[in-house]
């Protein structure tokens, strides 16, 4: 599959190859589906189900998540400030997206290690946010 950083990505406009790395995940369990098929592997209708109610984050989400990852893995403490907005830019977009919590989360707990100069209190509402990632949806 490529990745992000791939030369065909970088040919196309960013938005379609974001989309078409997440077509391709989509596509990952239909194969996965056939393979089992092929070896004779029953899948549980239990299993099935739950593969259909697995949600998926908008395009815009995922876009402004995985560029909050990008700003995150700089570790710098501009670089964290700016992961900490695309970060809320996914929540906003799509509040019940784990993933983007979770880098929130990571991102707080970064910030603070620079020090109270870098971190505003309640600035990114982790620490009151920060089981919302894992918690089951009702």
């Amino acid at each position: 599959m490529a990745g992000v950083n791939d030369p065909i990505c970088k040919i196309q406009s960013r938005n379609r190859c974001v989309y078409a790395i997440f077509l391709a995940l989509a596509v990952q369990g239909d194969i996965a589906e056939d393979i089992a098929k092929q070896i004779k592997l029953q899948i549980t209708p239990e299993a099935r189900a739950s593969k259909a109610k697995r949600p998926v984050p908008s395009l815009e989400a995922q876009d402004a998540y995985l560029r909050g990852r990008y700003e995150w893995n700089k570790r710098g403490p501009e670089s964290l400030l700016r992961a900490r907005v695309l970060f809320k830019e996914a929540l906003d977009r799509d509040p019940n997206y784990a993933l983007a919590w979770v880098g929130l989360a990571d991102t707080e707990y970064l910030l603070s290690s620079f020090g109270n100069d870098v971190v505003s209190p309640r600035e990114g509402d982790a620490q009151g946010q920060g089981g919302r990632a894992t918690r089951p949806r009702t």
